[in-house]
């Protein structure tokens, strides 16, 4: 016998080798609170995003299992070693610290090490069955089959409706026996006492082969045991509605379903179910439940659902035609809900001449009917945003007052005319003035826009102003309108240039579009704030608030203008109890934290936290509030005071 031969059998003790960041060059998909998709390449991860959060997590256990057990289902095994026998150690040797600890060691290799922390939770906790799965899975990797199954089969007679357990053990039998053996494996799971969870697997394959009075009778049983597992709802709820039993899906799954307490997929069956049975109100209704719970990465769908959603419940006309009244705008729609802030701009003088712009028609629809309620469309909004963006441009741009009379159905939403309103009401929502007041009224026609103005008070008939361009490119109807408008105002002579304020700033070309959509998304907020229309029949809400941030995010050096969209709509949002509104919330009120003392937002930062509920800010800011300035400033600022 050789010395060698001395050592041969004689256990070593475990190395575990450097952590290895497994597949560095693959992308981790995560996403802000604000629903939008990152793609974070795996070896930046480690470093960047899992590192922080453990170290921010260490001595709190329930926030280091939870980091631990996201790093595990990523894939960051060697990553979280430390940190899970850190675990154990501020968990006082918990059941659950102690299996997340063993299953690391397995995973990295050390199959010795994982079964010494299995028997000490076994010896302080008592045999479970998520302890003696684990416990399988060792000897199972040891080569030792026959003892593995023994161990799982006593795991599930301790546990029945461990799922993982249970997924191996019916997995056994399909590969060894085929499909009869797996039905029969969970039948027999099934008959043990406490069993539920087989029972809903057995539920689903009865569906599958058309039993549904049997797969129902089991579903009953299960929700009876478990209703508040949150994979159960969601299981019972997909199943049905991949079978299309979408009145069985629910009339189970509604009355059970807590968004708190499910999560988002079985709400989101629920939806579906609702939808496709026409029970569009609870549907929309139930939209807005999972829309204001903390879910991110579903925002996206969630929005696009609530669109689908609104479409297929948009009123349909009965041939009476609708009860219109205007709602004005007589400064730009950004300044609303602000207390009147007038010292943005210079004051009027008597001579100003004053320009009113209507809601333009839309020629292109068929019928006669002066005003219709429709599905909200790309022509539909062009007929507000052209008013309301040339109303904002007229006004910074010249020495002139501007009106953007909107016109809206009562619990309707903007109404659409399918020819222009006869001069006599256009002239009735035009502004009082002692100088000259200019009407404008604009159609969509077929090869372009054609604007009509006149001067009340003339007998001059309007001269009409053809602008020829493809309805179907926004910006060069933007374009073009402005353009043709402002040469038909010189040859009036009622336009003088004045300077832009100096927190404005026109939006670039590449900008204009994305502006123009902010504004006219605002207006429905504005109806909403003002119960012209009811908030819930706002569809794509966090498509709205990422228009308005997106713009500010994207144009360099951004106007604080730019930055009054997103602030408005944001206050509009919480005047009628948006429940969207929390990131985009808080992003407002860290712009006015961090705004430079005499810009326009900080001095608007007194209406901005008190429209948000923010006593704390706005107590803060009246400590440093100014004790003089510009009298309509201050005259504001008494007015901000003064609301309750």
């Amino acid at each position: 016998m050789g010395f060698g031969d001395w050592f041969k059998g004689k256990p070593q003790p475990y190395q575990r080798k450097a952590p290895v960041i497994r597949r560095p060059d693959e992308f981790v998909t995560v996403y802000d609170e604000r629903g939008r998709e990152l793609k974070v390449k795996r070896s930046d991860w480690v470093p960047n995003v899992l590192t922080p959060a453990l170290e921010k997590a260490w001595n709190d256990p329930q926030q280091l299992r939870a980091q631990i057990g996201q790093a595990l289902r990523d894939e960051f095994i060697d990553q979280v070693a430390d940190a899970a026998e850190h675990l154990v150690a501020i968990d006082h040797e918990s059941e659950d610290a102690l299996i997340i600890a063993a299953i690391v060691r397995m995973e990295t290799g050390d199959l010795d090490g994982a079964d010494a922390t299995l028997q000490r939770s076994i010896a302080k906790h008592g045999s479970t069955g998520v302890v003696l799965t684990n416990q399988a899975k060792v000897l199972d990797r040891r080569g030792d089959k026959a003892q593995s199954r023994a161990t799982l089969r006593r795991a599930l007679e301790l546990d029945p409706n461990q799922d993982n357990g249970l997924m191996w053990w019916i997995s056994i039998a399909r590969e060894e026996r085929g499909e009869a053996a797996y039905t029969a494996a969970l039948r027999e799971i099934a008959a043990m006492p406490g069993a539920w969870r087989p029972q809903l697997w057995l539920a689903r394959r009865m569906l599958t082969s058309g039993d549904r009075e049997g797969a129902l009778a089991l579903y009953d049983h299960v929700l009876a045991h478990a209703a508040e597992d949150h994979e159960v709802l969601t299981q019972v709820t997909g199943d049905l509605g991949n079978a299309g039993a979408l009145e069985d899906l629910v009339r189970l799954g509604a009355p059970l379903y807590k968004p708190e307490v499910h999560g988002p997929h079985a709400g989101m069956n629920i939806v579906q179910g609702l939808r496709q049975l026409g029970r569009l109100d609870d549907a929309r209704a139930l939209v807005r439940r999972l829309q204001a719970m903390p879910w991110p990465p579903l925002a996206a769908a969630l929005a696009q659902l609530d669109a689908e959603i609104a479409s297929a419940g948009t009123p349909k006309g009965d041939g009476s035609i609708p009860e219109v009244g205007a709602m004005t705008l007589d400064s730009p729609i950004w300044s609303r809900g602000l207390y009147e802030p007038d010292w943005l701009w210079a004051a009027p003088t008597d001579d100003e001449p004053a320009i009113c712009l209507s809601t333009f028609a839309n020629e292109t629809i068929a019928g006669d009917a002066p005003a219709q309620l429709q599905t909200v469309d790309d022509l539909g909004r062009l007929t507000r945003a052209l008013p309301i963006y040339l109303a904002e441009a007229f006004r910074l741009r010249f020495r002139v007052r501007t009106r953007a009379a909107m016109w809206v159905v009562k619990n309707g939403g903007p109404a659409v005319m399918g020819k222009p309103l006869n001069r006599e009401i256009l002239e009735s929502a035009a502004p009082e003035a002692a100088a000259r007041r200019i009407v404008v009224a604009g159609s969509l026609v077929a090869t372009g826009v054609q604007l009509q103005i006149w001067e009340i008070g003339r007998p001059d008939p309007p001269a009409t102003v053809s602008v020829e361009v493809s309805l179907q490119d926004v910006g060069a109807v933007l374009g073009g309108v402005e353009r043709a408008l402002t040469a038909a105002l010189r040859e009036r002579g009622v336009l003088v240039e004045a300077a832009f304020p100096s927190f404005y700033r026109p939006p670039p070309a590449d900008r204009l579009v994305h502006y123009v959509s902010g504004l006219e998304q605002l207006f429905y907020q504005l109806l909403a704030a003002n119960e012209i229309v009811r908030p819930d029949s706002l569809w794509n809400e966090r498509g709205f608030f990422e228009t308005y941030f997106g713009l500010v995010e994207a144009w360099p050096n951004a106007p604080e203008s730019a930055r009054l969209i997103a602030i408005c709509g944001i206050i509009a949002a919480a005047k009628y109890g948006s429940p969207l509104i929390e990131p985009y919330r808080k992003m407002v009120l860290e712009w006015a934290d961090e705004s430079a003392p005499g810009s326009v937002v900080n001095r608007l930062a007194p209406a901005i936290f008190k429209r948000l509920g923010d006593q704390q800010r706005y107590q803060r800011w009246l400590q440093r509030a100014p004790a003089l300035g510009d009298s309509r400033y201050m005259a504001w600022l008494e007015r901000v005071k003064a609301e309750a």
